[in-house]
C-alpha cells in the first residue's frame, strides 16, 4: 500500500513524497493536479512539478498560485496520461490527501478528511433545502434551466442553485427552421460545418414546492434562474441566455419540458474572483424585490440590441431612470472637478428635470478617480459633458427620427453644439461593436450597474464556512 505524504514548504510550494511506487527510476518534470476547495465549489488545478524515483520512492516539488486555501491533493502523471499516484476517470477524480496552505493550524489527515466532509454536507443541506410554499405545497419539483453562452469551467454552487458546465448546445432549432424553408428547394443543407459546440451551462435548482399550479413551481424558477443569468452577463459579459428547461415532478415521478426561441467563444467566468461576488449579489437579489433586478435586465436587453442606436437608446434610458431614482434632482450642478457651476442671477445653479445634466451628475459621481476625463477622449471629444451630449442627441434621434439622418444620407441639418459634436464624431462602422464611443457608454453603465449593487450588497470574503472548521 503507498504511504502518501503532502508537506508544504516556504514560498507556497508543496513536496509530495510517497513509496511503494511501481515505475521506473526517473528524473525530470510531471504534473501534479490538486483541487482547491472553497465553501460553494472546487477548482482543479494542474501544477508542473519536479520529480525524481528511486527504489520505488517518489518525490516531486511544485509551487502553487495562491497564497492561502485549503487543498486536496488529487494524482501525480506524466504528459503520456501514465498516473503514478491516483487516477482520473472522465470528471471524477480520486482523493489521496489533503493539506492546508498559508494556515497556522496543525491538523491531522483524518481531521482535514472529516473537514471536507463535512463541507460537501453543507453544501448537499443547503442546496436540497425546500423552497416555495413549504407549509402547504404538495407538488415539490426539481428544474434544470439550460443556458448557451454560458462559459464556465467548473462545477459551482450558489447556495440553493448551482451551474453545471455543459458544453453541448447546437443550434438545432435554427437549422431545422431553415430547412423546414427550403424544403421544396435542392433538398436539405449540410450543417456539420456550422454546428460547432458552443459554450453552455445548466441551472439545476432542488425542491420547489407548490400548493397546486406546476406553472407557480416555473415561474419561482425562471426568476431565480433569470437573475443569476443576468448577473453572470453583467460580472462577465456574457450574452447568456435560458434556452430550455425540464422540469420533474417528485409525486408523478414525470418530466416536462419547456423550450424557449432560441458559436460563441466567450468569457470564462474566474470562480475564484467573482465567486464570491456572485454569491452575495445573487443572493440579494432573489431575496427581495429590489430596483437593481430591473436595471440588470435593462442593461442587459441594451447589451443584446443588434441596432447600433437602439442601444444608445436603450443605454441612455437606463441612465436617466438610476439618475431619477438617486436623488440628483434639486442637488447643485457641478462641474466635472466637483467645483459648484455659478450663475449670474442667484449664485448658484440647481439639477432640476433636464435629462442629461441629472446624467452628468450619475457619471460624475461614479467616475470621480478620472480627473482628466482621459476615458472621454475619444476621436475629437475631450470632455465627458461633450461625449454625454453626443451619446443624449444619438438618443434623440432615434426617439424622434427613428434613426440617424446623416448615416442613411437624407442629410443631417445640425445647427447646434450637441448635433454638431454628434455628426462630426459619428463614425460608420461595420457593427455597433466598432463604435469606441457606444463602447465606452456600455462600460460606464455596467459600472455604475455594478457599483451600485455592491452598496446594496458588498462582496463577502469573510464568512467563509471552509474557514470555520480549519480554526474549529
Amino acid at each position: 500500500m503507498q504511504n502518501i505524504e503532502v508537506n508544504v514548504l516556504a514560498n507556497n510550494s508543496i513536496k509530495i513524497e510517497a513509496t511503494d511506487v511501481n515505475y521506473e527510476d526517473y528524473e525530470g518534470s510531471c504534473k501534479v493536479n490538486v483541487i482547491h476547495v472553497y465553501d460553494w465549489y472546487d477548482i482543479a488545478e494542474e501544477l508542473t512539478a519536479n520529480c525524481i524515483i528511486r527504489n520505488g520512492k517518489i518525490v516531486a516539488c511544485a509551487k502553487l498560485l495562491e497564497e492561502k486555501g485549503f487543498f486536496l491533493f488529487s494524482s501525480l502523471s506524466f504528459d503520456n496520461e501514465v498516473y503514478i499516484l491516483g487516477h482520473k476517470n472522465g470528471e471524477k477524480v480520486s482523493i489521496l490527501t489533503a493539506f492546508l496552505l498559508g494556515y497556522n493550524q496543525c491538523k491531522t489527515e483524518l481531521e482535514l478528511h472529516n473537514i471536507y466532509r463535512n463541507i460537501i454536507i453543507n453544501r448537499e443541506y443547503v442546496f436540497s433545502a425546500s423552497k416555495g410554499d413549504i407549509e402547504t405545497g404538495n407538488e415539490v419539483f426539481d428544474f434544470y434551466v439550460f443556458v448557451k453562452n454560458l462559459n464556465i469551467s467548473n462545477r459551482v454552487q450558489y447556495g440553493d442553485i448551482e451551474v453545471i458546465p455543459f458544453n453541448e448546445y447546437r443550434a438545432l432549432s435554427e437549422t431545422n427552421m431553415i430547412d423546414a424553408f427550403f424544403s421544396d428547394e435542392n433538398g436539405k443543407f449540410d450543417f456539420s460545418a456550422t454546428l460547432q459546440g458552443g459554450f453552455g451551462a445548466v441551472i439545476h435548482m432542488k425542491n420547489i414546492h407548490v400548493a397546486s399550479s406546476a406553472a407557480d413551481a416555473e415561474a419561482i424558477a425562471w426568476k431565480k434562474a433569470q437573475i443569476l443569468i443576468n448577473l453572470f452577463s453583467l460580472t462577465n459579459r456574457d450574452n447568456s441566455e435560458a434556452i430550455a428547461m425540464v422540469a420533474y415532478n417528485h409525486r408523478t415521478g414525470l418530466y416536462w419540458i419547456r423550450v424557449r426561441e432560441p458559436s460563441y467563444q466567450g468569457n470564462l467566468l474566474r470562480l475564484a474572483d467573482q465567486g464570491y461576488s456572485i454569491r452575495t449579489k445573487y443572493k440579494y437579489l432573489s431575496s427581495t424585490e429590489t430596483k437593481m433586478n430591473a436595471f440588470i435586465k435593462l442593461f442587459n436587453e441594451a447589451v443584446n440590441e443588434s441596432e447600433r442606436l437602439s442601444s444608445y437608446f436603450k443605454y441612455w434610458m437606463l441612465l436617466g431612470v438610476m439618475a431619477e431614482s438617486s436623488g440628483i434632482s434639486g442637488s447643485d450642478m457641478k462641474c466635472w472637478d466637483g467645483k459648484t457651476v455659478t450663475s449670474k442671477k442667484d449664485g448658484k445653479n440647481v439639477i432640476i428635470s433636464q435629462e442629461l445634466d441629472m446624467v452628468f451628475e450619475l457619471v460624475r459621481r461614479h467616475n470621480s478617480d478620472d480627473k482628466n476625463e482621459n476615458q472621454f477622449k475619444i476621436y475629437s471629444v475631450t470632455r465627458a459633458k461633450d461625449f454625454l451630449s453626443i451619446c443624449y442627441q444619438r438618443r434623440c434621434c432615434y426617439a424622434h427620427k427613428g434613426g440617424c439622418e446623416h448615416l442613411s444620407g437624407v442629410g443631417c441639418n445640425a445647427s447646434k453644439r450637441p448635433e454638431l459634436l454628434c455628426k462630426n464624431n459619428m463614425v460608420t462602422v461595420k457593427s455597433k461593436y466598432d463604435d469606441r464611443i457606444l463602447d465606452t457608454l456600455e462600460s460606464i453603465v455596467r459600472s455604475i450597474i455594478f457599483k451600485e449593487l455592491e452598496k446594496v450588497a458588498p462582496t463577502k470574503m469573510d464568512d467563509s464556512f471552509v474557514e470555520s472548521l480549519i480554526f474549529e
